[in-house]
């Protein structure tokens, strides 16, 4: 779900079970192009953590968050927090400029 009044942008993101994170941007999510033929979509920002999906080259994706360095990227796909590595993404823009998310499971 994202409310956008005036100019500033927030999302409300499933967590876990009756729980979920809120969060406010002054700017559009970042868009991006998977730039591989396969790539793995984790349920968090590592590969230790499982598979949830898969992207294949020149998927769009619109991203929501990103990890402290950067190196992984979040987006949300039917409710559900994805996250994929930075270099399999062609971004529009500088992900820094995205908020700084955490994983909601363990890995």
């Amino acid at each position: 779900f994202v409310f956008s009044p005036g100019r500033t942008f927030f999302n409300l993101a499933p967590r876990w079970a009756g729980r979920y994170q809120l969060w406010f941007s002054h700017r559009l999510p970042l868009s991006g192009l998977i730039n591989s033929d396969r790539v793995n979509i984790r349920s968090g920002p590592s590969v230790n953590f499982p598979i949830a999906n898969y992207r294949f080259l020149g998927d769009s994706i619109k991203l929501q968050g990103r990890n402290n360095r950067g190196s992984w990227l979040q987006f949300i796909e039917n409710g559900e927090l994805l996250w994929v590595w930075n270099e399999l993404v062609d971004l529009r823009g500088d992900a820094m400029r995205l908020p700084i998310v955490r994983p909601t499971i363990e890995g």
